[in-house]
């Protein structure tokens, strides 16, 4: 009997997509998928606060408006976490005023994405994210 060995993408180039519509969820998903980022998915903030407890991640896309921890909260949470430190992480917000744009980078978003976004707005954000990625555990300015 022979057996297959299935390699599992690493854990820190998987970004977590997080909307509580499902069409787009699942859409996003599917645009980083065929550019050869693998994806996990969660419904809400408070889902995907548990997920990003459980491993390193290649960065988060946030919508802003969902039920229960919002977009703007879960940042927030995930700047004051050191294990997270450097995460890169994109919203996806039908409100794309100055003032939520101030409001979002505040709260820690590296980029707002207007919704609707087209794929390749999307995959342009998430390829300047990944550049300039800090490791984890490090400060910027750090080496």
């Amino acid at each position: 009997m022979q057996t297959r060995t299935i390699i599992a993408p690493r854990a820190a180039e998987t970004w977590l997509v997080v909307d509580d519509f499902y069409p787009l969820r699942r859409l996003l998903g599917h645009w980083l998928r065929r550019a050869g980022t693998p994806v996990l998915c969660a419904a809400d903030g408070g889902e995907a606060w548990k997920l990003l407890a459980r491993q390193r991640w290649g960065g988060l896309i946030t919508d802003c408006v969902m039920p229960g921890l919002d977009g703007l909260a879960l940042i927030r949470r995930v700047r004051r976490e050191p294990h997270l430190t450097g995460l890169p992480v994109l919203m996806v917000s039908a409100e794309c005023g100055p003032d939520f744009l101030a409001h979002a980078l505040r709260a820690g978003a590296d980029a707002v994405l207007g919704k609707p976004c087209s794929r390749t707005h999307l995959l342009a954000a998430v390829r300047a994210a990944e550049s300039m990625k800090i490791p984890a555990g490090k400060a910027a300015g750090q080496e």
